[in-house]
């Protein structure tokens, strides 16, 4: 008798680890998608598979890039929270830190204006007219962006160039 129901606290403990720890996939657009925003999380419907986004970051990706879907989302579990990896259609990828706040967008084209701090964007229409951002991650040291011509470079909070960097 003990030894099956510790076999079932085994599979149960299993089971709840396996999926707290997968990678979710979601193919529907976020405009088609059942969310709850009443609550602490939104929760979405894809596929018939519920997936959890704190209502922040869903409220960000509303806000700046409505018109694309989710295509994957992966949870990355630390000691301080859950990190979030969004990554949208065409090709952009979105990173949140436990405390849901935007620390690196990747794109394949360039990052939309509205995403980047103003005196970063400033800087790069200033001193590289003829090029966009591809890359923005929040560091330490300052921002770091990689520009559609691979060259990265280092500003500080202020937007000021601190260094050409390699990522």
């Amino acid at each position: 008798m003990k030894s099956s129901k510790l076999k079932r606290i085994w599979l149960l403990a299993l089971v709840g680890f396996f999926t707290l720890n997968s990678g979710i996939q979601a193919q529907t657009s976020i405009n088609s998608t059942t969310t709850q925003r009443n609550s602490q999380f939104a929760f979405l419907m894809f596929d018939r598979k519920n997936i959890i986004l704190p209502k922040r970051i869903l409220e960000y990706i509303d806000t700046h890039f409505n018109d694309f879907s989710i295509k994957a989302v992966d949870r990355k579990f630390v000691p301080n929270g859950v990190n979030y990896q969004v990554q949208l259609e065409d090709g952009v990828e979105l990173d949140f830190n436990e405390e849901e706040r935007l620390i690196e967008i990747k794109s394949e084209k360039d990052i939309p204006d509205n995403v980047i701090p103003p005196y970063i964007e400033l800087y790069v229409k200033k001193e590289y007219p003829n090029e966009k951002i591809s890359e923005w991650t929040d560091k330490e040291e300052g921002h770091l962006i990689k520009l559609t011509s691979e060259e990265c470079l280092l500003l500080n909070e202020k937007g000021t160039f601190v260094k050409v960097k390699s990522i």
